[in-house]
């Protein structure tokens, strides 16, 4: 006797494909609704997706943190203005570049702060 194909369990109402993902995100749910009843799941206790490092967007590309270019690193790095790091095992030719998250967050505030429109006093006094 052959063992029955996969075309046979698919037909099966049992296999479908959406009713398998719903099945699956209701269990998800419950055990979710279950952990946060417990305190276990608690939203200080999810870590948040800040990264250390990241690499350079290929050229042509923006990155997915700040949508920057990669000549815009570049050029800040060289100025000093963000810190980038270069990877490379020993004796290798070619390496990583990375960037260091904080230094670029850092510079965005500096920048806003100093491009911050100010109030002047005397056209608020209605003259």
């Amino acid at each position: 006797m052959t063992p029955p194909t996969l075309s046979l369990f698919r037909r099966n109402r049992f296999w479908d494909d959406d009713r398998v993902k719903a099945l699956t995100a209701k269990i998800i749910n419950e055990q979710n609704l279950s952990l946060m009843n417990q305190n276990l799941l608690s939203p200080s206790a999810i870590p948040s997706a800040h990264v250390e490092f990241y690499r350079l967007p290929p050229p042509g590309k923006r990155d997915q943190h700040f949508g920057l270019s990669r000549s815009w690193y570049y050029k800040a790095a060289a100025s000093g203005e963000i810190k980038m790091v270069s990877v490379r095992q020993r004796n290798a030719l070619r390496g990583v570049r990375l960037i260091v998250y904080d230094s670029v967050a850092d510079y965005i505030r500096r920048a806003s702060v100093e491009t911050a429109p100010t109030v002047n006093s005397d056209s608020t006094n209605g003259k």
